[in-house]
């Protein structure tokens, strides 16, 4: 199971532009780093900056997570690795007539609290709503 969440993070992290950059926790800004620390107490994140969106990445509850952040402190989602059973039956359901296998997912929470899942299905990933219906599908 951690090498399903290991891989499915690796994919995550490649398909990150190399315009992201690793940041020391000390160059974050205030209203940030309090916002993450609030948020997350006593977890410790490595950080990025990409096009001007802070990205803290970290592990809490044993899940592989990503928290993006407005330079201003606000913010605006959190991606969540989680196994596939944790996908709505509709989902899998969905799935089970396109493709053989789940090779990832990933549970994204707004800042509006709207939650969506993203799928990775050997180059493609899947786009669910809340309930499981079906909204995009985009190339890896």
């Amino acid at each position: 199971m951690k090498a399903y969440c290991l891989v499915f993070l690796v994919f995550a992290l490649l398909s990150v532009p190399a315009t992201a950059q690793k940041i020391a926790p000390a160059a974050v800004p205030k209203p940030v780093s309090d916002l993450f620390i609030k948020a997350f107490p006593g977890v410790m994140a490595d950080w990025e900056l990409k096009n001007g969106q802070y990205i803290a990445t970290f592990e809490q509850d044993k899940y592989n997570m990503q928290t993006v952040y407005s330079p201003d402190g606000k913010r605006l989602e959190t991606r969540v690795t989680i196994a596939q059973k944790e996908l709505p039956e509709p989902i899998l359901e969905y799935i089970s007539h396109y493709s053989p296998t789940i090779d990832g997912a990933t549970k994204i929470i707004m800042a509006n609290d709207q939650v969506s899942f993203k799928v990775l299905t050997g180059s493609q990933y899947m786009l669910f709503d809340v309930k499981g219906n079906y909204l995009s599908t985009v190339s890896k």
